[in-house]
């Protein structure tokens, strides 16, 4: 009798310990995820956005000082470029922008180490947006987090819902008109971040025939673009992008 009891209480520390470890384990997994979305709720609530029509009625004037107050949200966001907003969607993120495309894959916006990272602009571009092609970069997090709901825009529904994005900056606030959403190879295909001017409508071509929703806005070749750019996992360093015009709110 004693000896069976002996055993129950062994197989019962085992037991807890192993359930103690595989506790400790989930938590040391979904930390980061919450410390993320703690902190990005945080800024979303300093955040007072109108409410903004959704699908084909989604063309509103938003001005960015009704929105945002970028000298307090920079105290805690040093790098801070911009705020990108999607009606419905799950993107509701500041814009940083470092001093390469390393750093803020493991850092929140506020620098804080975090797998989770952070919506960043790459460190190429010039940060009032004035480029021909602008990159934002973003990882996909599973929950829908970051810029995993990009991935949305594969199906034709999805882009007739959400077919304008809103960008703020200190400068102003803009539109951003989806147009083409594609699927690259980040080992051979680049942006074309320095395109002459005579290749741009082939690119832009290219895009639309490649995209994986049919847009009705047929993209100025001479006007300001943007790349929102996660992963995609067809294949091995595989990225989905969704392109968009610029255009002043």
């Amino acid at each position: 009798m004693v000896l069976k009891t002996q055993i129950f209480r062994f197989l019962f520390v085992l037991f807890v310990t192993g359930l103690t470890l595989s506790g400790w384990g989930i938590y040391r997994e979904m930390r980061p995820n919450w410390e993320a979305e703690k902190h990005y709720k945080v800024l979303q609530e300093q955040i007072v956005i109108p409410d903004i029509p959704l699908g084909a009625d989604a063309d509103t004037e938003i001005q960015e000082e009704q929105v945002i107050d970028f000298d307090e949200l920079q105290k805690s966001i040093p790098d801070l470029v911009a705020w990108i907003y999607g009606p419905g969607t799950a993107i509701h993120y500041p814009v940083v922008q470092g001093i390469d495309n390393e750093y803020y894959l493991e850092h929140l916006a506020d620098l804080a180490k975090n797998r989770n990272g952070a919506i960043f602009m790459d460190y190429r571009n010039s940060a009032d947006f004035s480029d021909f092609l602008s990159i934002l970069y973003g990882h996909h997090i599973r929950g829908g987090r970051m810029f995993s709901s990009l991935e949305n825009y594969r199906t034709q529904e999805y882009y007739e819902e959400h077919p304008v994005l809103y960008l703020f900056t200190r400068q102003s606030s803009y539109e951003i008109r989806l147009f083409a959403g594609v699927v690259m190879d980040a080992d051979s295909e680049f942006f074309p971040l320095g395109i002459n001017s005579e290749d741009r409508d082939e690119w832009l071509s290219d895009l639309r025939q490649r995209s994986s929703f049919n847009a009705d806005l047929e993209p100025d070749p001479n006007g300001r673009f943007i790349a929102l750019c996660t992963c995609t996992y067809e294949y091995s360093n595989a990225r989905y992008v969704v392109y968009g015009q610029i255009e002043e709110s």
